[in-house]
């Protein structure tokens, strides 16, 4: 007796025969889970395609047991119906902003994204709140079937990211542990870094605490203990922060924006200049206080690399000090105070017989030497106005300096010109990162007079180095002739080579070669990677597909309902998809003619910013009386950004 067919989806997870869609998006997200969207592609595609290809036959298994009960047609779908209104009830916008299509094809992600962190934001700002009470709502969160959509997931995550980069404040600590947990940040920073000049503060944090919790591992229980003291307000004594001034001093130097995300920084910040106040201010009473505080000075991390190199336990002992005298010896008695002037010159003539005195009086002259010269030789170049980078650095650390002179941080003034040219002697090492700065600091204009030629080179020289998305841009620039001509030739050239990670490569490839008469080769060709850059999700590539299946051409059979389900499925979140359709509605063609349902395409188009589709509304909406809810939504849009 043979098996009845079953999608390959049941038989891969063992799901029964009878398993519902919620059985099914279950699965889907617990799968999903274990794969790294944005460098398995090739998996994430495969559990995606299964996952479709099961709900879509459960979908035709129902209709197919409905209609052999009823015995009537399977019901079609929403937007093929023939409208069917009376002139009082048109098809409009509903009170909420949505239409029909809207329904039928659930809220947007931005919409799923905000209201999901609106929930989680709540939560941690309740007086109060636990880590267990944040972690268990953000993992219901994130494993929530409203979350299985990529788009409003990846926009839950960068609110979320953007919310700790603002600065820690009662239980963004703990939000901060369990994001960590959930997303995997400290492994996988590749969705952030798509928004790395918002997320700044957060990718930073999670490189210093991931960096120190490697390498000082027996220090993590200091950290966070000081770390909890600022959150609760503390205010220790100065026997606590003499003890732990170097601590602070490291804390201060390589945890600032660690402290900032998980931490009242302010207050630590304020501890470590009243320790080192306390530190310098003790008073010296033997040569072996001498010693130990020379010792001291010597700075926390050169103990700590001392320690690893002789697999010994540095000379700051967090939990209780023990190779160095208590630091209430320091403290001076009154009778300490008027001790005779003869024993003091005693101490005196011992330091300056010492030889380890005159050993580091040695050292002491040849530093100051060493940090004259090189002030003279600093400002010898200032006075020549050449800031030439160090060339030793490597391409990394240049870039790192040129951050810092950009946002005038770790101790160094802001200075755009300095940045740029450690970000060019950075770029020039082979630093993808240095190039793309370059070119988006002259794409932008904001700090440089903008220059889209510049941007051009420095986006080409990132190419060069192998970075798909800057292929994609240079690409684009030579496709649209902005900072130089237009050039097929160079578009096509960085268009191929970025094809492989960027869908919207490939649909620009497609677009070059039907630009260009093409052959049947050529043709097919193009609508191979039309249809690749389609099973990737690119919505350029569904409209160009859409309207070749409206119209017949690319080689493509006439097909209308398809043609619309392809571009109905493109306009989800495409302004020029959403036009199209508000042009179909206007005109009537290939859909039936239906003017608030234009309105409120063009509506959508024009909130992303389409010329086109703003022009459309000024010509539907003239009267400035008028009540048709598509035209009232367009006046309040005009006035909002007039506003703003």
């Amino acid at each position: 007796m043979n098996r009845p067919y079953l999608p390959p989806f049941f038989t891969l997870y063992d799901l029964p025969a009878d398993s519902d869609e919620r059985t099914l998006k279950r699965t889907y997200a617990r799968e999903l889970k274990k794969i790294d969207q944005a460098t398995e592609l090739e998996a994430f595609q495969a559990l995606r395609d299964s996952y479709e290809q099961a709900l879509a036959w459960l979908q035709h298994k129902v209709q197919a047991d409905l209609s052999a009960d009823a015995e009537i047609p399977p019901p079609i779908p929403e937007q093929y119906q023939e409208p069917q209104k009376t002139e009082a009830e048109p098809d409009h916008p509903d009170i909420n902003g949505q239409t029909s299509y809207q329904k039928y094809r659930g809220p947007a992600p931005e919409i799923i994204a905000r209201q999901a962190f609106s929930s989680l934001r709540a939560i941690v700002e309740k007086p109060q709140v636990t880590f267990s009470e944040i972690d268990e709502f953000l993992n219901t969160q994130v494993n929530s079937e409203v979350l299985l959509h990529v788009d409003a997931r990846f926009l839950f995550e960068i609110q979320v990211a953007a919310y700790l980069s603002e600065g820690w404040c009662d239980g963004k600590h703990f939000l901060f542990s369990s994001a960590t947990e959930q997303f995997n940040w400290l492994e996988q920073q590749v969705r952030l870094n798509i928004r790395s000049w918002e997320l700044h503060n957060l990718l930073e944090a999670l490189r210093q605490w991931k960096k120190h919790r490697d390498d000082h591992p027996d220090y993590l229980n200091k950290f966070l203990e000081i770390f909890e003291l600022a959150r609760q307000h503390d205010t220790p004594d100065d026997t606590f922060l003499l003890k732990t001034h170097d601590i602070l001093q490291f804390m201060s130097s390589n945890l600032s924006l660690l402290m900032w995300v998980v931490t009242d920084s302010k207050k630590i910040q304020q501890w470590t200049e009243r320790a080192a106040y306390l530190f310098a201010h003790q008073p010296i009473q033997n040569w072996a206080d001498f010693h130990q505080k020379a010792k001291i000075d010597i700075g926390f991390g050169h103990q700590l690399k001392h320690a690893q190199n002789n697999n010994q336990t540095p000379g700051i002992d967090f939990a209780g000090y023990s190779d160095r005298d208590s630091f209430t010896q320091f403290q001076t008695s009154p009778d300490q105070k008027h001790s005779s002037l003869l024993q003091r010159l005693a101490y005196l003539l011992h330091y300056l017989t010492s030889l380890r005195f005159f050993f580091a009086l040695g050292f002491a002259f040849l530093l100051v030497c060493l940090v004259t010269l090189g002030n003279l030789v600093e400002q010898k170049k200032h006075s020549k106005k050449t800031h030439s980078p160090q060339t030793s650095l490597s391409a990394e650390a240049l870039f790192i300096a040129g951050e810092d002179a950009y946002f005038g941080r770790n101790k160094v003034s802001k200075s755009i010109p300095d940045a740029i040219e450690l970000w060019q002697a950075a770029a020039n090492k082979g630093s993808v990162d240095a190039a793309k700065s370059l070119a988006e600091l002259y794409k932008n204009g904001t700090e440089v007079k903008k220059d889209l030629k510049q941007a051009l080179h420095w986006y080409e020289h990132a190419a060069r180095l192998g970075d798909a998305r800057s292929q994609l841009t240079a690409g684009t620039m030579y496709y649209f002739g902005k900072g130089s001509n237009v050039s097929d030739q160079n578009a096509l050239r960085l268009f191929q080579q970025c094809a492989t990670k960027e869908a919207y490569c490939k649909t620009m490839w497609a677009s070059l070669l039907l630009d260009n008469a093409p052959d049947d080769a050529a043709q097919k060709k193009a609508l191979e990677l039309l249809h690749q850059a389609d099973d990737a999700g690119e919505s350029n590539a569904q409209r160009l597909l859409a309207v070749a299946q409206l119209e017949g051409s690319l080689g493509m059979s006439k097909n209308t309902e398809k043609g619309l389900d392809q571009l109905f499925r493109s306009g989800y979140g495409d302004a020029k998809s959403q036009y199209l359709i508000g042009q179909y509605y206007e005109q009537g063609k290939y859909l039936r003619r239906n003017l608030p349902e234009a309105k409120a395409w063009y509506l959508k188009a024009t909130k992303q910013g389409h010329s086109d589709a703003i022009t459309a509304l000024q010509k539907l909406c003239k009267s400035p009386t008028d009540k048709d809810p598509g035209c009232v939504a367009w006046r309040e849009l005009q006035a909002t950004l007039q506003a703003s």
